[in-house]
């Protein structure tokens, strides 16, 4: 459930949203082989599992005696399992690849649909140098092939873009979050002190939460093209 519901999506997006993140093609033949192996891979492992439980086998078992009738499924399940993981390490071969030596692609390669595409690739830190007005659910699609033109508020100006601060605190909020998620598995474990990595984690995370509230507001301005021709960070504003 988990491989079929998020492991195929999260690989798909990827793949959609990689060229407006660098900018970048993936390779297409390359592509498309991964995906038939990931695909391929993961019915053959993961099929004859329901089979193997209609059977009698329980689940999570490691091993098995010989004798019940499960062994020749659970070597196809085996088999596709190497059949995936080939398919995931190739994708993701791929897509590292792409980042560095992939042909650089336009800004809207897909003709997509939705207001990323009008953007740059990859999207410059302040997205909209001017907001934009839209008036339909697909507003890009729309504007391309319909009637309907995406409109725009007036840009800032001279002022540029407010953008917000660049903080560390919200990543040390989430370390504290990731020990107090490994550290309460362990408490039900029974693995001894692990109470106190939780106790660590919640410091941690509240102490980045209160931290970040400390920083304020503040932010800074970005010239963008619209205001100056290139983008440019301007002084900080203090509030």
């Amino acid at each position: 459930m988990l491989l079929g519901g998020v492991l195929l999506g999260l690989m798909a997006g990827l793949y959609f949203w990689f060229p407006k993140i660098f900018g970048r093609m993936p390779n297409a033949p390359v592509a498309y082989i991964a995906s038939g192996l990931v695909i391929l891979g993961f019915n053959l492992a993961f099929g004859p599992m329901h089979y193997l439980g209609l059977a009698g086998q329980p689940r999570r078992t490691h091993t098995y005696h010989a004798g019940n009738g499960w062994e020749t499924w659970n070597f196809v399940a085996t088999i596709g399992a190497y059949i995936l993981g080939i398919g995931v390490f190739l994708a993701f071969v791929n897509l590292v690849w792409t980042a560095f030596r992939g042909k650089k692609c336009s800004n809207d390669p897909w003709d997509g649909r939705t207001l990323e595409w009008s953007l740059p690739s990859p999207v410059p830190e302040y997205n909209f140098a001017q907001a934009p007005i839209v008036a339909t659910r697909d507003a890009f699609f729309e504007d391309k092939h319909g009637t309907k033109r995406i409109g725009s508020e007036p840009d800032g100006g001279d002022a540029g873009v407010h953008m917000p601060s660049q903080s560390w605190m919200p990543l040390l909020a989430s370390a504290g979050f990731l020990f107090a998620g490994f550290g309460m598995p362990m408490m039900a474990m029974g693995i001894p002190h692990a109470g106190w990595i939780v106790i660590a984690g919640l410091g941690v995370l509240f102490l980045g939460i209160w931290l970040w509230a400390l920083e304020g507001p503040g932010g800074y301005m970005l010239k963008t093209p619209a205001a100056s021709g290139t983008p440019a960070p301007t002084e900080t504003v203090a509030h």
